[in-house]
């Protein structure tokens, strides 16, 4: 209630970007919650208001979280798609962000029947957190592990 509230007063405002981050911000929340719908469709206005601000960093941040909330409701393709979209933005935060990324990409490669890619998105991001020394290494390990068995 408290993100509502304050995408509320950027809305008020006039402020943009605020509003855009208020939205991301209440898309996270929402998701975390469990209500991936009412975050898509937050997370959805985040990102538009990025683009037409030209934020390509909080844009691609947002194409994954999107990404993020289709897995969440079964839909492999949209987050396919998202994922990739923030791929292609390249500046998306850095290496981490794009080991994040490539890993969200996988899950929803799988679930469309493209193992093949889904793995190699897998061994492309466990490097990156490997090299980072990230914690989300043994997530992909692990993602990594029951693809080469099958």
């Amino acid at each position: 209630e408290l993100a509502r509230q304050g995408v509320k007063i950027y809305e008020d405002l006039g402020r943009t970007l605020r509003l855009a981050n208020g939205k991301y911000a209440l898309g996270l929340v929402l998701t975390r919650a469990g209500r991936p719908d009412e975050a898509l469709e937050q997370l959805t206005d985040a990102l538009s208001l990025f683009h037409e601000s030209r934020q390509p960093l909080w844009e691609g941040m947002t194409h994954q979280r999107i990404a993020e909330a289709h897995l969440t409701v079964d839909r492999p393709a949209q987050a396919a798609s998202h994922a990739e979209q923030a791929l292609a933005l390249r500046g998306i935060g850095g290496e981490w962000r794009r080991a994040i990324v490539l890993t969200v990409l996988g899950k929803a490669l799988i679930e469309i029947g493209q193992t093949g890619r889904a793995e190699a998105c897998w061994r492309e991001a466990l490097s990156i957190h490997e090299q980072l020394g990230a914690t989300e290494a043994d997530e992909v390990r692990g993602l990594l592990t029951p693809a080469a068995a099958a």
